[in-house]
């Protein structure tokens, strides 16, 4: 089982394809962060009575953002538990301090120059963000961490030239390069756009699709050979907000309509079974929308295969 935990409850950026940048305030996500206490309850409970779990501090927002970031990192290391950040990086940390309790960090990227990457990181400088992934190699060779470390360059139709340079910075740093194709997110919008409802998006939503390199519909229709009728996302983990909070999932935002009850004092059998009959759920399923987190690596390789020709890039 891995848990997502937002230790945080803001990102710093708005990026359009992400749910922090394309919807209001009535999602009710909490702007405070979580405490180092908070957090060995959570660590304690799981403990308890899930046993074998990883951990993840980040799910829609900025883990670096967190003043007691190493405490935390330290907290689920002192437990011999595996733990992954992800991170747009556009934060100066002490990374020597974050480095040796981290297994697996990601950051995430959508472009080289400045005028690339500002349209989808939103907010971001990928100026600081570089200058940021040279401190990150330095604090890996002075602390001789075997952190995984690895960029997720975000693929959409029009910034795939700055993917090779972002690619041979990565590499020369001694990363290991990544890439994703965009999707439309969170999932209360996406299954808006599946099931044909378009009124409910903004025309910057639209813009945003419109910009994908496959739209999700053809996506899904890709991954249909591929559905088992299950779910990864309800079955293999648990997303927590910055109050611990059970979330639905790692892909809905509204907090309102998809919390599931306090993680603390909800009994694991009934949260799985609040899901498996939430509404969200039931409609996320029947429009196919949880073929989006299938993985799968065929299906991966039949999508990059499929984008690739449309987009006609080389190989």
């Amino acid at each position: 089982m891995h848990l997502h935990i937002d230790i945080v409850g803001t990102c710093n950026l708005r990026c359009p394809s992400c749910p922090v940048g394309n919807t209001g305030p009535s999602a009710n996500i909490p702007s405070q962060k979580m405490s180092l206490e908070l957090l060995r309850k959570i660590l304690d409970k799981a403990d308890r009575e899930i046993g074998n779990y990883s951990v993840g501090f980040f799910n829609w927002t900025e883990p670096l953002l967190h003043p007691e970031l190493p405490s935390m990192c330290q907290e689920v290391h002192s437990r011999g538990k595996y733990l992954a950040l992800s991170s747009n990086l556009n934060i100066k940390r002490n990374y020597s301090d974050i480095l040796p309790y981290v297994h697996e960090f990601c950051i995430s990227l959508s472009g080289f120059s400045q005028d690339t990457y500002g349209k989808t990181h939103k907010g971001g400088d990928v100026e600081k963000v570089k200058s940021n992934m040279i401190a990150l190699a330095e604090a890996k060779r002075h602390t001789r961490s075997q952190c995984m470390i690895y960029s997720r360059y975000i693929r959409y139709k029009e910034n795939n030239k700055d993917e090779k340079l972002m690619k041979d910075f990565t590499e020369s740093l001694g990363f290991t390069h990544g890439s994703c194709w965009a999707q439309f997110m969170p999932l209360e919008k996406l299954t808006s756009y599946l099931d044909g409802s378009k009124n409910q998006l903004s025309e910057e939503d639209l813009e945003l699709i419109d910009n994908l390199a496959i739209d999700p519909i053809e996506f899904i229709t890709l991954a249909q050979k591929y559905d088992t009728g299950n779910c990864h996302l309800r079955s293999d983990q648990i997303t927590l907000d910055v109050n611990a909070n059970s979330i639905l999932c790692c892909a809905v935002y509204d907090q309102n309509s998809n919390n599931l009850g306090n993680f603390l004092s909800l009994d694991l059998l009934e949260m799985q079974e609040k899901r498996l009959n939430h509404a969200t759920c039931s409609s996320c399923m029947r429009l196919g929308a949880h073929r989006l987190a299938f993985p799968n690596k065929d299906l991966s390789e039949r999508v990059n295969e499929k984008v690739e020709k449309k987009l006609n890039l080389s190989h």
